[in-house]
C-alpha cells in the first residue's frame, strides 16, 4: 500500500471519529435540553401547587374571620376539599387548644401523652426531664426557656429517638395553655386522656373544654389559635403542602396575628405507629 493510500485511509478514519463524536455531542445535547425542559415543567407545577396552598390558607383565614359563623369552614381537622383554578386542595381546619403545649402543659399531662404511645415509664421519665432541662438552658426565647417550634424537640437525643414527625397532631407550643379542649382534642390526645382515665392518672385541671364541639358551632373564635393545612397535588408525582397558625383577633387593623406560616414536607408518607425505642 502506498504512502498517499494510507493517509487516506487514516484521514477517512479520523473523518469518521469526529462525526461519530459530534453525533454523540448532538445527542447529548438534546438529552439534557429534553431533561431539563422536563425538569422546568415539574418546577412550574410545584411552583404553581405551592400558590394554590397559600391561595387556599389565604381564603381559609377569610372565611373564619366572616361574622357569619354559618359561613365558617369546619374545625375538626378533617379534610375539606376546594378547588383553585382548577386545582383540587384540601383544607383542614383544627383548633390548636386541642393540642398539648410541650412547653406550659401539666408534666402529668406529657407523661400521659408518652405513655398512651407505648413508651415505657422509665424512658417516659427521662424524656420530660430531657425537655425540661434543654427549657432551661435555652438562650433567647420568648418566654424564656420555651420551644419557639416543635421541630426543636428533635435537638434533644431521648426525643429525637422516637418518630417525633407522627405526633405533630398532638403536640404544639402556641397555644400557652397548661391544658387541652378535650372536645377540640385530636385523635393522639384524645387517646392519652383516654389512657390517663383508664389508669387513674386523670386531672379536671386537664380539659378546658367548655361545652361540646356542637355547641362551639356558633361561637366566634376569636383568641383561638388556629392551625389550617392546604395540600394540592396538581398531577401525580406533584405535592405541595403549607401551614398557618396563628390567631384571630377581631381587630380591623390586623384582623389575625401569624405565628407559623410555611412549607409542610411529607415526612409523614410512611405509616405512624406507636412505637419504642
Amino acid at each position: 500500500m502506498s504512502q498517499r493510500s494510507r493517509e487516506r485511509g487514516i484521514a477517512l478514519i479520523s473523518v469518521l471519529w469526529v462525526l461519530l463524536l459530534l453525533s454523540g455531542l448532538a445527542g447529548a445535547a438534546a438529552f439534557m435540553a429534553h431533561t431539563n425542559a422536563i425538569l422546568t415543567h415539574k418546577l412550574g407545577e410545584f411552583v404553581q401547587a405551592e400558590s394554590t396552598t397559600d391561595a387556599a390558607l389565604v381564603n381559609a383565614i377569610t372565611m373564619l374571620s366572616d361574622e357569619k359563623t354559618s359561613r365558617h369552614p369546619r374545625i375538626d381537622g378533617q379534610p375539606q376539599t376546594w378547588e383553585f383554578q382548577g386545582i383540587p386542595v384540601a383544607v383542614s381546619v383544627s383548633n390548636e387548644a386541642g393540642r398539648i403545649d410541650v412547653n406550659t402543659a401539666d408534666d402529668d399531662l406529657i407523661l400521659a401523652f408518652l405513655y398512651s404511645q407505648d413508651i415505657p415509664e422509665d424512658r417516659a421519665t427521662v424524656m420530660l426531664g430531657d425537655l425540661r432541662k434543654y427549657q432551661n438552658v435555652a438562650a433567647g426565647s420568648a418566654p424564656p426557656g420555651a420551644l419557639r417550634t416543635i421541630d426543636e424537640l428533635k435537638k434533644i437525643p431521648s426525643w429525637a429517638a422516637q418518630k417525633l414527625d407522627c405526633w405533630t397532631d398532638a403536640l404544639t407550643v402556641y397555644t400557652g395553655l397548661p391544658s387541652v379542649n378535650s372536645s377540640e382534642a385530636t385523635e393522639q390526645v384524645g387517646a392519652a386522656l383516654r389512657w390517663a382515665k383508664d389508669h387513674h392518672m386523670e386531672n379536671r385541671e386537664w380539659d378546658s373544654a367548655e361545652g361540646t364541639p356542637n355547641a362551639r358551632l356558633d361561637q366566634s373564635l376569636l383568641g383561638d389559635v388556629i392551625r389550617i393545612v392546604a395540600s394540592a397535588s396538581p398531577n401525580p408525582g406533584i405535592t405541595a403542602s403549607s401551614e398557618w397558625v396563628g390567631r384571630l383577633t377581631g381587630d380591623a387593623h390586623q384582623p389575625t396575628l401569624t405565628m407559623r406560616w410555611s412549607r409542610v414536607g411529607n415526612a409523614r408518607a410512611a405509616p405512624c405507629t406507636n412505637n419504642v425505642k
